[in-house]
């Protein structure tokens, strides 16, 4: 870790930032490696090759971020943030401008090197800007962070004496640094190259730099790093008896999600907000659900998915969800919400996205599943006086 302090310290060069600049965000936001939220539309990273979008103003969600309806995105002329030659793509947000890493494989060389590319685009899809392109063969994660006008990102390198054209078998021949560019362009330089294991999760907050690390036993651990100082607090939250998950800066806090509790960071350490093994929604407030404990129904034969019909005994449970919750980010409050006769007693209720007045969320059965294969659907659900009431379902 004295090394990796030298190599932080190192490597804090100031650099002239573009995008909101210092000027105020014009929107609330937040980003989390799986979603980021600009104003109220949701921006989705889990979905492959497109970014899924959702405001609760819209009929249903979209895909892509290209809103020129005569556009091809074929990429062949002109790339365009929904380009199909642009793969595996995430976004994220500053407030003001949206940011897209994503993998560009016409780029690919012929001893197989590929190349992963950041872009920056305004929320409609305009100005669709390459701001780096990077050498990104092996483990290089397309999740990207935002902090104080600088996107953060991970480059994997081979490992010394390893010859890249071998078959790839484990992501133990690479290590990873992770660099960082400001959000209008310029040259890219290295935050940390200490040679982390590719599982290595990388988070800031504007004030600090975050890792989290796995050890062969599935246990994790928290690094919190001082940027200007290259201070490092090993093992930040030795209590966390379960597995650490990542790090969100929302409702100007810094919160940390493990699969025991909800954390945030105050007086100098994490604090316990809320103990739960269920994961948390960010987005008008911060949600989870409450369920009944599960009830088996029975186990039947059911299709894998495999080709050729390939089936398999599959046990079926009824997961009612009793409640959902919403924590207060100023004093950590919690609001309870309870279905309405709209919905089944046995439903269970997966929160996808939040906002100040509405959620999308998918409800489904595991009764009606057994019974008949039905398995729900998706609608906006309002909350008011206590209570979750249907007011959309989504074809």
């Amino acid at each position: 870790m004295k090394k990796l302090c030298m190599l932080i310290a190192a490597s804090m060069i100031m650099l002239t930032v573009t995008g909101c600049g210092n000027a105020e965000p014009t929107l609330d936001y937040y980003n989390t490696n799986n979603v980021c939220l600009l104003g109220e539309t949701y921006y989705n990273n889990i979905y492959g090759d497109n970014i899924v979008c959702w405001n609760p103003k819209w009929e249903d969600k979209r895909e892509g971020l290209c809103y020129d309806p005569l556009c091809s995105h074929n990429g062949e002329d002109v790339l365009c943030p929904s380009s199909t030659n642009l793969w595996l793509k995430t976004v994220i947000t500053d407030g003001c401008k949206l940011y897209m890493n994503a993998l560009n494989p016409l780029l690919t060389e012929e001893n197989g090197t590929m190349y992963r590319q950041i872009f920056s685009l305004n929320p409609d899809g305009s100005e669709f800007t390459l701001l780096h392109t990077y050498d990104a063969t092996g483990n290089s994660s397309p999740f990207m962070q935002y902090a104080d006008g600088y996107l953060y990102f991970q480059q994997g390198y081979y490992n010394e004496n390893y010859d890249p054209m071998n078959e790839y078998v484990s992501s133990d021949v690479q290590s990873s640094h992770f660099m960082r560019i400001p959000t209008g362009g310029g040259k890219a330089e290295t935050v940390l190259d200490e040679g982390l294991s590719i599982g290595t999760a990388f988070f800031v907050d504007g004030e600090n730099y975050y890792l989290i690390t796995h050890d062969e036993n599935g246990v994790t651990q928290l690094d919190i790093i001082n940027p200007e100082t290259g201070d490092v607090t090993e093992n930040a939250l030795p209590e966390a008896m379960g597995k650490i998950f990542e790090v969100t800066v929302y409702a100007g806090k810094t919160w940390l999600t493990a699969s025991d509790a909800l954390y945030v960071k105050e007086n100098g350490g994490f604090t316990k907000v809320c103990e739960r093994k269920s994961g948390y929604i960010f987005g008008g407030g911060i949600w989870y659900t409450e369920e009944a404990e599960p009830v088996y129904i029975g186990t039947k034969d059911m299709p894998t998915g495999a080709p050729g019909g390939e089936t398999a005994p599959a046990d079926y449970y009824v997961k009612a969800t009793t409640k959902l919750c919403r924590i207060d980010p100023d004093d950590y409050s919690i609001t309870e919400y309870v279905p309405s006769d709209e919905f089944d007693p046995e439903d269970t209720i997966n929160i996808s996205y939040a906002t100040d007045t509405a959620m999308r969320v998918g409800v489904s059965n595991g009764r009606k599943q057994y019974v008949d294969h039905t398995f729900g659907y998706s609608c906006l659900i309002g909350f008011e006086d206590g209570k979750l009431s249907i007011e959309k379902i989504y074809e």
